[in-house]
């Protein structure tokens, strides 16, 4: 992967490309770091497609490479929670029969997340202005508001038309539940991480929500329960 994106890096350098704009959950600022909450695995398969360094790594170096490569003003970061309300889609079929949804077992936690429909609208206003208007610039794009577990329960209930609740797992049973989804080890890994953001174990780390999608595109973010509400037919089953 880092060469991969060495390459794309040296290609856009050498194409003279006025603006780099790069989109990354993780933030050097975000401290403590919380652990990624993919599970220990001792099967040998598992572990030879584990990813070679943690995902938090592999952006940062990118970011690293990119700021080395470009000057200031020619690049925007664009970072976003590692919570996307688009991720509850890996648990439709189990919201759908079961109406419940599946947490990490902390219910004490806070969650940021966001859209990813306004990461997309971030990056195109940003796009579409002149690289002067937001070059050098770093932006946090996060939903109108941070959430609690019970505050999850309630905007899907709303947004859904029928009570839903939420049931507490550990990682190994999150796991699960997403490789029956998706047989790729390595989404499933990179997801565990993302989500291992909100905290884990008793670690905290800052949440916040921000105002930078309003200072980009002048409107604001898509809150948990409207994603409900429009994505209704993933979760519904038929009759």
């Amino acid at each position: 992967m880092d060469v991969l994106n060495n390459r794309y890096i040296y290609a856009a350098k050498q194409a003279n490309i006025e603006h780099i704009v790069f989109p990354t959950p993780f933030s050097k600022l975000d401290i403590p770091y919380s652990p990624p909450l993919t599970p220990v695995d001792d099967d040998e398969q598992s572990n030879a497609m584990r990813p070679l360094s943690p995902y938090r790594d592999q952006f940062e170096t990118i970011e690293s490479i990119l700021r080395e490569s470009f000057s200031k003003s020619q690049i925007t970061i664009l970072r976003y929670p590692g919570v996307l309300n688009q991720h509850l889609l890996f648990f439709a079929k189990y919201i759908m029969e079961k109406s419940k949804i599946p947490l990490i077992e902390n219910s004490h936690m806070i969650f940021e997340c966001c859209d990813l429909s306004d990461v997309v609208r971030a990056l195109c206003h940003i796009l579409l202005c002149p690289v002067q208007r937001h070059g050098g610039k770093e932006y946090k794009i996060t939903g109108p508001n941070l959430l609690t577990t019970d505050e999850i329960a309630v905007k899907a209930s709303l947004g859904l038309g029928r009570e839903i609740s939420l049931e507490f797992i550990n990682v190994n049973q999150l796991r699960s539940v997403l490789m029956e989804v998706t047989p790729d080890k390595e989404e499933v890994a990179y997801l565990l991480e993302l989500w291992g953001l909100q905290g884990h174990l008793g670690i905290a780390r800052k949440v916040q929500v921000t105002r930078d999608l309003e200072i980009i595109t002048g409107g604001t973010g898509k809150s948990l329960r409207e994603f409900f509400e429009d994505t209704r037919p993933a979760f519904t089953l038929e009759k």
